[in-house]
């Protein structure tokens, strides 16, 4: 059987905030390890369904990479077009280095558009080569008339839906670039505002 991974279908960034909007509050729950989501863009929504041995359960999870993937219209996983990065693993921290090294596949913005993607990546604060924190990714769906990415207001007016570990646990929320902006451990998160320029022709 062929593999049927690495699909990638064209949006528009108004499919891109529909897609997004439409997710808002379903029951889908946060899960960070594998069964994650967003495998295949033509699905009709980015969750993993899966259940445990012996169990007839069957758990409904995602994390914000496969939100953020199913949203913009890519499966997570492109072998094919980005192998010059973690093998094709799309993550936090590999759609950034492709952005910034290569630009097949991602491009990073200079401010937020509607549609597309905002991240920050992992963090090894300790420097001994594990992450102490995941990276994060959300969908911008609503962008502020005046943008200055040093101003708190600024990120605080942008609109994103995220999919995360939360109470109450339904993981995809409305909630505002804020989660963006500023430290953790000290450290910037230096969030990218990022757009997919894959297609399903290249």
């Amino acid at each position: 059987m062929a593999n049927s991974r690495g699909k990638v279908i064209a949006l528009t960034a108004d499919q891109i905030v529909a897609r997004a909007t439409s997710m808002v509050g379903a029951k889908i729950y946060y899960r960070l390890e594998y069964p994650n989501g967003g495998t295949d863009p033509t699905a009709p929504d980015p969750a993993a369904r899966w259940s445990k041995e012996h169990s007839s359960f069957v758990n409904i999870t995602c994390d914000c990479v496969g939100f953020a993937a199913w949203a913009s219209g890519f499966d997570r996983l492109q072998e094919r077009r980005m192998p010059h990065v973690y093998d094709g693993r799309i993550n936090c921290d590999s759609m950034r280095i492709e952005a910034a090294s290569h630009g097949h596949c991602f491009m990073r913005l200079s401010r937020p558009e509607l549609g597309c993607m905002v991240a920050y990546g992992s963090l090894d604060h300790d420097k001994d080569g594990h992450r102490d924190l995941a990276g994060h990714v959300g969908i911008v769906v609503g962008v502020p008339a005046e943008w200055d990415a040093t101003k708190r207001s600024c990120w605080a007016a942008l609109d994103v839906i995220d999919c995360a570990s939360r109470s109450p646990a339904v993981a995809i929320q409305h909630t505002s670039g804020s989660v963006w902006y500023g430290t953790r451990m000290g450290v910037p998160k230096n969030a990218w505002f990022i757009r997919s320029l894959m297609t399903p022709e290249n």
